[in-house]
């Protein structure tokens, strides 16, 4: 396995333990101010978690991360937790053209979306 691949693996493993960890928790990072000092409660968990983090995976795997790793790992938890909400949040129609925007050409898309919108803003 070369380095890059270890690395991969080991922001995917990462990403998936600050999802779980940020899932039970109930601070979200929408619903807190944004913060010049570093000391909002998001901010404290962040680095709580941080400092778990290092301390699991030293006994759990001999070594502990970078912080470069830290870093992707905690913030692509924080995107995929976005990501899910925003897609939860979404109409079947909107879920159906997001998908259908990616197989085809967007200035194409934006003239059946807004067509498409319009047609079922009308039948409601």
């Amino acid at each position: 396995m070369n380095a890059a691949s270890c690395e991969s693996k080991t922001i995917e493993q990462l990403t998936l333990w600050f999802m779980d960890k940020l899932d039970r928790s109930s601070i979200q990072f929408d619903h807190e101010p944004l913060s010049y000092d570093g000391n909002t409660p998001y901010d404290v968990q962040f680095y709580q978690l941080q400092t778990e983090v290092a301390r699991y995976w030293q006994s759990q795997y001999g070594y502990v991360p970078t912080p470069g790793q830290l870093m992707k790992g905690f913030f692509g938890a924080e995107f995929e937790r976005s990501r899910r909400e925003r897609l939860a949040n979404r109409s079947w129609l909107e879920k159906l053209l997001g998908w259908y925007a990616g197989s085809v050409s967007s200035r194409r898309v934006k003239r059946r979306r807004a067509k498409g919108l319009a047609h079922y803003s009308r039948a409601m």
